[in-house]
């Protein structure tokens, strides 16, 4: 794929993420439910926020936090499922390509085995042809070998005859 067109799929991609992660948010926050079900891990992430901030700045624990208020729960909870959303996505779709590129290495090795026994079947058929015309070549060695003694007893005859023949006429 060239580079362009990579490029204008992750935005797409981003775009869309961000519209559903958006859209999630916006639904949870006004939900009863997921307020009811965000407000101790809201609460707990804040109390961990600010002792984290608290601990980097070089104070100690505190021991008693300030509660968050419910909306600012509910919106954090929000923000939190809205993230969720977006590295679930991403995750996805970093799985799917994955999948994509297993299957694709899949194909060329099947393709690569698949033209390597082509050719293992070819050198078979190969060897099998140059086994037969030696085979062939042996057999008309000999014949030629046949061949070259008859004709060297049909020399030897037609000498033997000239000189009987010579012999008669003097």
């Amino acid at each position: 794929m060239p580079l362009p067109l990579i490029k204008l799929a992750s935005l797409f991609f981003k775009q869309i993420s961000k519209r559903v992660s958006n859209g999630v948010k916006e639904r949870a926050k006004h939900s009863p439910f997921f307020r009811k079900i965000t407000m101790k891990p809201a609460q707990w992430y804040h109390n961990y926020e600010i002792n984290f901030k608290l601990s980097g700045l070089g104070f100690s624990k505190v021991k008693k936090n300030q509660q968050i208020n419910p909306d600012r729960a509910a919106e954090l909870g929000a923000d939190f499922i809205g993230e969720m959303v977006l590295y679930m996505l991403v995750g996805a779709a970093v799985v799917l390509e994955y999948a994509y590129h297993q299957k694709s290495t899949e194909k060329k090795k099947l393709e690569e085995r698949e033209y390597l026994n082509s050719i293992e079947s070819k050198i078979d058929e190969q060897s099998l042809e140059i086994c037969t015309l030696q085979a062939e070549l042996r057999q008309l060695q000999r014949t030629v070998g046949q061949l070259d003694s008859s004709n060297l007893d049909l020399k030897e005859k037609c000498a033997s005859l000239e000189k009987k023949k010579s012999g008669w006429l003097w």
